[in-house]
């Protein structure tokens, strides 16, 4: 492994380590993070099935994807949709 290599995997886990102790010494804003983080996934994830929609994808192949049955999917979808448009009328 290169140093230059060496030094960005060592500066990723100190900012892991940075971030992991900013979290126990301020609990509510680790929750605050955790708020973004969750709608950053959440978009994320909608995205992600709207493309496999998208590409032809039947709601049980994408189930099957996150682990789940097909109308779950579908449900979880329409429920995650729900609450972005909610975070967002937050912000």
């Amino acid at each position: 492994m290169s140093k230059r290599a060496r030094a960005a995997r060592d500066a990723g886990a100190a900012e892991s380590y940075v971030t992991a102790a900013r979290r126990q010494a301020d609990p509510l804003r680790a929750l605050l993070d955790l708020k973004l983080e969750r709608a950053q996934l959440l978009e994320q994830e909608r995205r992600l099935i709207g493309q496999a929609r998208d590409s032809g994808c039947t709601w049980a192949v994408i189930g099957a994807a996150l682990g789940t049955t097909g109308q779950a999917a579908q449900q979880r979808a329409a429920t995650n949709a729900r609450h972005l448009a909610a975070v967002r009328e937050q912000r």
